[in-house]
């Protein structure tokens, strides 16, 4: 039981890459002699919630790899494999932002996993998840995996830094995969937007989303600055290609370096109302 629970939680397997049948096309692109592809596989047939996440390392060079992991923190545990799920991050479009917040432990000591990929094969990891949030538990998923708002046809990346023994830094990105978030093939509300205008005084913001985007009246968006501030904007106002409205400070820290309302520039975030963390229906 417990090998068929491992099973669907991630799988380490090396042996000839799946390339060598004739996709190598459908992976990112080459750095270092490293490739990474990523699929995406829908756990039922209304895609309401779950998919089955499958990431192949490959190395097309001519020599082998050997990768070392990047643990942060002595309670991290796990060998390569785990590491590399826990670490990798993805990137959508349109642009939903991962939740973010502060993590700490005792900084790591011990010797970090290591991973050889021969030339011609590939390092394999899956996972299955179900939600709206394409990682498997909540630790995982914070600062690397976005929660889908809304259903509808989202583009995602996989993106991740790997460092090699000889401590050379390699920036990997995937292949797209089309996920249908709620079974729906439509175009999703933008989650993202960037402040155009920030009026103080007025105590208002526009952004560059409108009802090009599927952004209407009533929205609530969220504004950080790091972990030190963030603020609430609510959508009043919408044309074409803006949103404007009131802004209300939701916590401030009191330190003269934090700023005191958003800036140009900054990002706002969609609130979801049906999020109650990244398992969430």
């Amino acid at each position: 039981m417990k090998k068929v629970l491992s099973a669907l939680v991630g799988a380490l397997l090396l042996g000839p890459a799946p390339w060598a049948r004739g996709d190598q096309t459908t992976a990112g692109p080459e750095n270092a002699g490293l490739r990474l592809r990523l699929s995406i596989e829908t756990m039922n047939e209304n895609a309401a919630a779950g998919w089955k996440v499958h990431l192949d390392l490959l190395n097309v060079g001519k020599t082998p790899v050997v990768l070392v992991g990047d643990w942060p923190y002595e309670e991290n545990t796990g060998d390569y494999t785990a590491f590399l799920r826990s670490a990798v991050s993805f990137l959508t479009y349109p642009e939903v932002e991962p939740e973010s917040a502060q993590t700490a432990g005792q900084c790591r000591k011990s010797p970090q996993p290591e991973q050889e990929i021969k030339p011609g094969t590939a390092l394999v990891v899956e996972w299955q998840t179900k939600g709206r949030c394409l990682k498997s538990n909540s630790s995982e998923a914070v600062n690397t995996t976005p929660y889908f708002p809304t259903a509808g046809l989202y583009g995602v990346r996989a993106r991740i830094v790997v460092v090699t023994k000889e401590k050379h830094r390699v920036l990997l990105t995937s292949n797209e995969q089309q996920v249908a978030v709620g079974g729906s093939l439509r175009m999703p509300k933008y989650a993202t937007g960037r402040i155009v205008t920030a009026d103080p005084e007025k105590k208002t913001i526009s952004i560059d989303r409108g009802t090009d985007h599927k952004i209407a009246k009533g929205d609530v968006f969220t504004i950080r600055w790091g972990l030190q501030a963030s603020w609430r904007f609510r959508v009043t106002e919408v044309g074409t290609w803006f949103a404007k409205g009131p802004v209300e400070t939701v916590r401030r820290d009191e330190r003269p370096d934090v700023p005191r309302f958003p800036e140009v520039n900054w990002a706002a975030t969609l609130v979801c109302p049906l999020k109650s963390g990244p398992s969430a229906p």
